[in-house]
């Protein structure tokens, strides 16, 4: 039986194909890191930018309440 070893038989620096593909390969990890993040952020100022409507919203309807209480609270 050959026991050979096989890290020796797959050497990057002897084929440049390799060599492109590990470039491609770190350009695309880096580009889609990038993306990821980005969409992280704008769903975090999209989120931020949500809360503050509503409880603009709310301030808006309790300070309408508390000042004419007739108009919110029909009864």
């Amino acid at each position: 039986m050959d026991h050979m070893d096989h890290s020796s038989s797959i050497d990057s620096t002897a084929d440049p194909h390799i060599e492109e593909f590990k470039k491609q390969m770190k350009i695309f990890g880096i580009l889609l890191l990038l993306l990821i993040t980005q969409c992280s952020t704008t769903v975090a100022v999209l989120d931020v930018t949500g809360s503050a409507i509503v409880y603009t919203g709310k301030t808006v309807v309790n300070t309408v309440d508390m000042l004419t209480p007739d108009i919110v609270n029909r009864k």
